[in-house]
């Protein structure tokens, strides 16, 4: 029977070929004609927080690190304890950029308590850089894409395209040990999830035509597999076969709670499994036709959120609709959910926000990055209340004619998806990177219409970089960090000294 083919992966292998059309008649990439976006001169200004990070994951040791993994915390909440800046464009601020020839980014820096940065790439080096942008270290890792790190307890994380995990000391990048826990691990970029005792990651790629190509070839991203290993030496504690109930995780960020972990299967279902051994708590399937590459997020008072899009072969307009999921998370019962106008594929993030007094949900929608055609629809961002689902605001992008995502080229290409992971501040301003538009936004309803407009000041300020973007800003004191396709940028501010 014809395999099911889940557009965002397809579309990349098609991207490949449609790029090589493109260049060969000297058609850019990207026509710049976005309008509403502030100057790429401007500059980001930070505050300072006395306050250290707290990675608040049910029942975990906090960390102290400011941004030690994706979304900041084993929760995924997306909630810093630093307070952002707003403008991002104060002229008392400096700022520093690299461009590492060669190498591709897809990955989120991480930051630790001395405000030393750490990423991986696409080209299977990692890196650390200092405050100010000077190397600290660079590492070859043990083949390419080696993805989203985590620090903890002076050690940085990761796992390479070759299938080994490697632990590095996070002072001078040596190896402190490496494990080779299967053949190969996809390519597309998942979090290394760390705790005090475990590491959980993809285990081996799936090799069953789940996500296939525009020629129905098999495309090597997505995993069948989870592992839990230990975290002093990386060996196996057990490894949960996800074919069994017609899974394949893709873009790997779980939830890691106390005694078990919850992510999403790439195939359209929700997962808790027990730490202990691997078992099946619960699982939820949110319904034929649909993905579930956006990662979940969880919350202290035992919510789950899974974002999801839509595809089918048979229903043209149910390819572009997306939802999300509120789950509880000791039975997996649904909550409540929301249907929205286009496909989720990012994390949410779960804090509160400026002019609303609960905690509220922040969801990016729209189509990624690597679509294969020239388009021009906006990309939307919703904040929703966390216990109703409710609308309290919305904003929508620019509308901006690309074909892939901007900056990308046939040697560097740069496919991210619409939208990074949303960030909120301590302070409720919302962070996320318009990873398509190569744009950072920090968003807030200061008049509480429902609207954060664009093209008032007061509420949207933008900072163009002009380079698509797929891993989310992280924040600390004195410094915002983004990392693009073609390498970090950091904003500092006279805190930074601090």
């Amino acid at each position: 029977s014809e395999q099911e083919n889940l557009f965002v992966t397809w579309a990349m292998a098609l991207f490949h070929m449609l790029v090589v059309a493109i260049l060969a008649e000297g058609t850019p990439l990207w026509d710049d004609n976005c309008d509403s976006c502030e100057a790429g001169s401007a500059f980001l200004q930070l505050e300072l927080s006395k306050d250290r990070a707290r990675v608040i994951s049910s029942d975990l040791q906090a960390s102290r690190y400011w941004f030690p993994t994706k979304s900041v915390d084993n929760n995924r909440s997306g909630q810093s304890s630093v307070s952002g800046p707003f403008p991002l464009h104060k002229p008392d601020t400096a700022h520093w950029e690299l461009n590492v020839p060669g190498v591709v980014f897809h990955q989120v820096p991480m930051i630790d308590d001395k405000l030393n940065i750490y990423m991986g790439s696409d080209a299977g080096k990692i890196f650390s850089f200092d405050k100010y942008g000077a190397k600290r270290w660079e590492v070859n890792g043990t083949g390419t894409h080696c993805q989203d790190p985590s620090l903890f307890e002076g050690i940085l994380y990761t796992a390479c395209r070759d299938g080994s995990v490697l632990a590095l000391d996070m002072m001078t990048g040596q190896l402190l040990w490496q494990r080779k826990i299967c053949k190969e691990l996809p390519f597309e970029h998942y979090s290394i999830s760390v705790t005090k005792d475990h590491i959980f990651l993809p285990a081996g790629v799936d090799q069953h035509g789940n996500y296939v190509g525009p020629f129905h070839e098999p495309l090597d991203i997505g995993s069948p597999a989870v592992a839990l290993l230990r975290r002093e030496d990386g060996r196996l504690v057990w490894r949960a076969n996800l074919s069994k109930w017609n899974a394949v995780t893709q873009e790997l960020t779980p939830c890691m709670l106390s005694d078990s972990v919850i992510f999403s299967g790439g195939m359209g279902s929700i997962f808790r499994l027990s730490l202990q051994n691997g078992s099946l708590i619960w699982k939820v399937d949110v319904g034929l036709h649909r993905t579930t590459n956006a990662q979940v997020s969880c919350t202290q008072d035992g919510k789950v959120f899974a974002g999801y899009g839509g595809y089918s072969r048979n229903d043209a307009n149910d390819r572009h609709v997306g939802g999300l999921y509120a789950l509880d998370i000791k039975t997996g019962d649904t909550l409540w959910t929301r249907s929205f106008p286009y496909r989720v594929y990012t994390p949410v993030a779960v804090g509160g926000i400026q002019g609303h007094a609960g905690t509220a949900i922040i969801v990016a929608m729209g189509t990624p990055g690597m679509y294969p055609n020239k388009t021009t629809e906006n990309h939307t961002l919703w904040a929703l209340d966390a216990n109703t689902g409710d609308m309290i605001w919305s904003f929508n992008t620019p509308s901006c004619t690309a074909v892939g995502a901007r900056g990308g080229t046939l040697e560097e290409m740069c496919w991210p998806l619409a939208w990074s992971a949303p960030v909120i501040s301590k302070d409720g301003i919302v962070y996320i990177n318009w990873a398509f538009g190569g744009v950072t936004y920090a968003l807030r309803d200061i008049n509480k219409d429902g609207l954060c407009d664009l093209h008032n000041p007061e509420e949207v300020s933008s900072f163009d970089f002009g380079i698509g973007h797929q891993g989310g800003p992280a924040l600390a004191p004195g410094m915002l960090v983004v990392l693009t396709c073609h390498g970090p940028r950091a904003i500092l501010t006279a805190a930074i000294e601090q």
